[in-house]
């Protein structure tokens, strides 16, 4: 009986020890299971990453990636385990890399796929990233397959199914490979597998050792997926040698115990003996105990046994440094005595549900402790009670902390995978910088768990770097801080600074003490920023900012973070490209919109006819308002018919040269037409063409021009340019052309031509004194006469004034006399103008092609001068030029030539005339006489080189000579003393309408300082009534200043008398051609005695020149003529002799 009972006593004691060793080997093994199990599930989620990054390559490519096979060149080896990337538009497989061994997917459609479309489907209808397989590769091995659905906006913004990105993996090595070589080490056999849903059976991804024994499993969470982890101990749960030992230690214990009591109940003599024993046995008993203790410390774990109310009972550890207090601080006092109140509540949470289930496993509670922050997970078994006994708990601890902090590890990860999905979304949406950055702050917190997150731009100087964007703990204290990118600065060092400046990432893993952080350290502290990364933002290949993202967590950018942020920092930057790119399309599309906005502009107001139409058959396909006020046809009119439908050629042979000029040369410029309008009226056009080519259909793009008043302006101009707007008659430069004309057709007939210069005689006297409407009408009426008497073939045109040229082609000499006699003839009798009767007589000059000229300017010369010699004759005639004529010419252009330096040679002398006063024979003047002596020419008489002064208006400069040279002798005579006498000079035509005659005489009278009444300026009858209102207001200025005036051969002209009594003359010189025959020629006689009666009746003086007898003499005193002058006295002299003879006068 003692024996049974100790060995039951011994069983119960050996049973608890064995489960507590079970529950410790099991609890380490789902620690290992989870933690192989995360970082598997870490690796194959970073391998189906890459349908993301794909996903954004197509939304940012609106459906296409265009560099395809370079991105997934540059992507594979970021991705271990993904042996294939393809894009699947309407889920069939259109492009993959790479190409070599995967050719035959290409064109296979995933959603009508036997094996594919459940997972395709699924997919596409969830919106949701699937896994497909495992499954056996062609390329053999085992693999799976990822897809990701991809919709994009169609044209009124619903997202619709564009098709999936996809990736292949290879397993295990998409897993991790490494993560299985770590089990085996650790001494578990594994098994990865998931429940085939085709077959409802177990399907095994990778597999090491025999099947397993009540393996611990942990799940795996994939894409639309679980997959299991199990693992085992390759020596099982318990060692055999260790139940043996077990078994021995409590057939032992029973064996001791049962003897002691069978000694006990031996008798008090055996007591010796037994105690002895027991003695004996319960050393063996302690060495037992020992031996588990020894086990017990080789736990890892903290082992607790703690009542319902989480008061320690018990505490065993050899790691004392991971309790929260040591041992002896723990018994007695409760877990919310020693423990943070949330840790604390863990614990009687566990406590609890151990009480309810008989065990409590999993739960995690995190403690400060001095060596850092520790994470432990809780296994909690209730120990067996009595009934109405409070009931005890067992409860391991262990530390987590590295298991805990891959976790993390993966679920930052995972939150950056999150982010940065959630930043190609945005890349997508966003359509500017502000709105994308805002964005991308805020989801790298929300998303990607960091502190804080923001984007910097440099200022325009390119020294500071400022914040655009921000989001998260801290980010007011960005609002206005500069970072300097000085290199100078220190705080140009920090990680903005160095990734701008240096155009890499800058990874500051302990903020808080890294020295190059350090004028941010308070702040850090504040805000509990642990870790920072910066990253250079490009666009166009140039840095444009910085990517700034704070964590919490020390060391928290290891290498999978930094490969997701630069990924990150690279699609920022290709959306950066992407809004330049966009900017640069709007520009280039908004100067378009412009351009054709321009284009319809000046297409639909040009003031010209513009219109399009189809070349294949001229059907009009677009017309202008321009077209409708030009051709009266409005657009619905015109589009659709064609130009023959409306009959707008006036000629078919215009609309054939443009189209001849469009087939040659495919345009045709400034085509002059006539179209028809609308009304039948007929308009001037100026059309130019091309050929362009309009939604796909060769056209012709027409612009017309209403040039029909230009027309007319052409031919008026024409008109107004070689005829005469008086007469009608072709003017100069039209008589050239037909004089060649005619001249080429006489060379080719071997005939004559004459040329007629044409001048009416007196015409000048008639438009002064009858006025010029008068001498226009006398003009029209002398062309209308003059057409009338020539034949058709003559050419007559008007020179000018009154001078006409008139062309008689194939006549000779005696026929070109016939004309100029029909000529005369037909201007003998006068013209009624305004009812006055005006006689216009003609003057005309021939010369005959070839012989007086080959030219128009030598012909017209000669007629010219052949002119001239009737005008010196008795006008009314015509005469031929002669060589004599051309003599005579000849010489005049030589006198003209040597006229100009005879002032500075001294050829010129001026001789004087004494003039008599009758009444007492007195010299009371003389006349001053011009005389030209020149080396050549000899002596050369004023009748022959005055008309060539004047003519070549060389007159001016002689006519100044003169009077200056008579004022100075007149002032040297009266200087010599001799008795003061008036000098007359004589003034030619040219001379006297000359503007600043008055100014030049004063100025020369003031310079002599002689007095004007000493000075006397004679003009000729015909000079004072060439204008003669200008020459009464020279008069009268010259008479002020004490100037007298005479007229010189007076009776010659046509003075008229109401104008001669206006005039403020002071003499009347009667003509030497009266004087001359006074004694023989009665009407001689008269005219003298008139002239003077006349003069005396006006209350002027008279002077008659040429007297040379005495007879003459007596007959001009007995009339009363006031002084004489001539050869009867003294012929003209030098001054000298002039001098001699008025000391040497004889009163008369």
């Amino acid at each position: 009986m003692a024996f049974a009972l100790a060995l039951a006593i011994s069983t119960a004691v050996v049973a608890t020890l064995a489960k507590s060793r079970r529950q410790i080997e099991r609890s380490n093994a789902s620690a290992v299971a989870a933690a192989h199990a995360q970082a598997l599930q870490k690796n194959l989620l970073q391998a189906l990453s890459a349908t993301h990054a794909l996903a954004s390559w197509v939304r940012l490519g609106n459906g296409d990636i265009a560099q395809f096979d370079a991105l997934a060149s540059d992507m594979l080896p970021l991705y271990p385990g993904v042996s294939a990337l393809a894009l699947e538009p309407g889920g069939v497989i259109r492009r993959i890399a790479p190409l070599a061994g995967n050719a035959d997917a290409i064109g296979l459609d995933l959603l009508q796929h036997p094996d594919r479309e459940k997972e395709a489907h699924l997919a596409r209808d969830s919106g949701q990233l699937t896994l497909a397989g495992p499954f056996n590769l062609v390329q053999g091995g085992l693999g799976a397959l990822g897809f990701f659905p991809v919709f994009l906006a169609d044209a009124q913004g619903r997202q619709v199914f564009w098709g999936f990105t996809n990736v292949i993996l290879r397993l295990p090595e998409a897993l991790g490979s490494a993560q299985f070589g770590h089990l085996v080490k650790q001494g578990f056999d594994y098994a990865l597998w998931r429940v085939d849903p085709a077959t409802g059976g177990r399907q095994v991804i990778a597999q090491a050792g025999p099947d397993l024994t009540v393996p611990v499993d942990f799940k795996l969470d994939v894409p639309n997926a679980q997959w299991t982890l199990s693992i085992a101990p390759m020596a099982g749960w318990s060692h055999s040698g260790r139940r043996y030992e077990e078994f021995a230690l409590g057939l032992l214990l029973s064996a001791v115990i049962g003897w002691l009591t069978f000694k006990a109940l031996s008798g008090k003599e055996q007591t010796k003996n037994l105690t002895r024993d027991l003695d004996s046995r319960t050393n063996e008993l302690a060495q037992a105990n020992q031996q588990l203790n020894e086990t017990l410390n080789a736990l890892p774990d903290l082992l607790f046994e703690i009542d319902l109310h989480g008061r320690y009972l018990k505490v065993h550890t050899p790691r004392q440094q991971l309790l929260v207090a040591p041992p002896e601080r723990l018994l007695g006092r409760t877990v919310q005595d020693v423990m943070p109140s949330d840790a604390a509540a863990v614990c009687m949470a566990a406590l609890q549900e151990a009480n309810g289930c008989g065990v409590s496993i999993g739960k995690q509670l995190a403690l400060a402790l001095p060596q850092g922050t520790r994470w432990f997970e809780l296994s909690v078994s209730r120990k067996s009670h009595a009934d109405g006994q409070e009931p005890t708990f067992v409860a391991l601890s262990r530390d987590v902390t590295l298991r805990k902090l891959a976790e993390q590890k993966v679920e930052r990860l995972t939150r950056l995978y999150a982010a940065l999905s959630q930043c190609n979304q945005a890349i997508v949406h966003c359509r500017d910088e502000a709105e994308l950055f805002a964005i991308l702050c805020r989801d790298a917190v929300n998303f990607g768990g960091m502190k804080l997150a923001w984007i910097g731009k440099p200022d325009t100087a390119g020294q500071s770097v400022f914040p655009v964007a921000w989001f998260g703990d801290g980010a007011s204290y960005l609002e206005g801080v500069g970072v300097s990118l000085d290199p100078a600065n220190p705080a140009s060092h920090g990680p903005v600074g160095t990734a701008m400046r240096e155009d890499r990432p800058c990874w500051c893993q302990d903020f808080q003490s890294d020295p190059a952080t350090a004028p941010w350290h308070e702040r850090a502290r504040q805000y509990g920023w642990a870790a920072v990364a910066s990253l250079p933002l490009k666009q166009k290949g140039q840095v444009v900012g910085a990517f700034s993202v704070y964590s919490g967590v020390v060391d928290a950018f290891d290498e999978p973070v930094q490969a997701l942020l630069m990924e990150m920092a690279m699609d920022i930057s290709y959306a950066l490209d992407r809004m330049a790119d966009d900017r640069d399309r709007q520009q280039v599309q908004q100067r378009l919109l412009e351009s054709e906005e321009r284009y319809r502009t000046a297409f639909r107001t040009s003031p010209d006819a513009v219109n399009i139409t189809r070349l294949s058959d001229g059907l009009y396909l677009d017309v202008n308002d321009g077209f409708t006020r030009l051709t009266g046809w409005s657009y619905d009119e015109t589009v659709g018919q064609t130009a023959a439908q409306i009959s707008i050629w006036r000629d078919g042979a215009d609309r054939q040269r443009l189209v001849d000029a469009l087939r040659q040369d495919g345009r045709c410029t400034n085509l002059v037409a006539d179209f028809v309008k609308k009304d039948g009226g007929v308009i001037h056009g100026l059309m130019s063409a091309e050929l362009v080519r309009l939604n796909g259909v060769d056209c012709l793009l027409s612009i017309t021009r209403d040039v029909t008043d230009m027309r007319r302006a052409e031919a008026q101009i024409e008109r107004l340019a070689h005829f005469d707007q008086l007469t009608g008659l072709p003017n100069r430069s039209l008589v050239r052309e037909h004089f060649e004309l005619m001249r080429s057709l006489a060379q080719r007939g071997s005939e004559r031509l004459a040329m007629m210069f044409l001048d009416l005689d007196h015409f000048k006297s008639i438009n002064d004194t009858l006025g010029h409407s008068v001498g226009d009408q006398l003009l029209i009426e002398v062309a209308r006469r003059l057409t009338a008497a020539l034949r058709a073939q003559d050419s007559l045109s008007r020179m000018g004034g009154d001078e006409f040229i008139l062309l008689c082609p194939a006549v000779d000499a005696e026929g070109a006399a016939q004309v100029a006699g029909k000529i005369i003839q037909a201007l003998a009798a006068p013209c009624l103008i305004d009812r006055l009767e005006l006689a216009s007589t003609v003057s005309i000059g021939i010369a005959m092609y070839p012989e007086d000229g080959q030219d128009f300017e030598t012909l017209s010369k000669n007629a010219d001068t052949a002119m001239y010699r009737v005008k010196q004759a008795n006008r009314n005639n015509f005469c031929f030029f002669t060589q004599e004529m051309q003599a005579q010419s000849e010489r005049a252009l030589s006198l003209v030539n040597a006229m100009r330096h005879a002032i500075e040679r001294h050829e010129f002398a001026l001789y004087y005339q004494p003039q008599i006063a009758l009444q007492d024979g007195r010299v009371v003047g003389a006349e001053a006489l011009l005389r030209w002596r020149n080396a050549e020419f000899g002596a050369l008489s004023p009748m022959e080189f005055i008309p060539i002064a004047e003519d070549s208006g060389q007159i001016l400069e002689i006519g100044e000579w003169v009077l200056r040279t008579a004022v100075a002798q007149a002032k040297a005579w009266q200087e010599t003393g001799l008795p003061a006498l008036t000098v007359a000079v004589n003034l030619s035509a040219v001379q006297f309408r000359h503007p600043n005659l008055f100014d030049l005489i004063m100025q020369i009278l003031e310079e002599a300082e002689l007095p004007p009444q000493y000075l006397e300026i004679e003009l000729t009858e015909a000079t004072a009534m060439d204008n003669p209102v200008s020459a009464i207001a020279l008069m009268n200025r010259l008479h002020e200043r004490g100037v007298g005036m005479s007229i010189d051969d007076f009776g010659t002209g046509y003075s008229s008398l109401s104008y001669l009594k206006k005039f403020k003359v002071s003499k009347l010189k009667i003509d030497q051609s009266f004087v001359r025959d006074i004694g023989d020629d009665a009407d001689d006689k008269a005219i003298v005695s008139a002239i003077i009666n006349l003069a005396s009746s006006l209350g002027m003086h008279t002077i008659a020149e040429g007297v040379e007898t005495a007879g003459q003499l007596a007959y001009l005193r007995l009339q009363g003529c006031d002084e004489v002058q001539g050869f009867y006295f003294s012929k003209p002299v030098p001054a000298a002799q002039f001098e001699t003879f008025l000391r040497e006068q004889q009163v008369v």
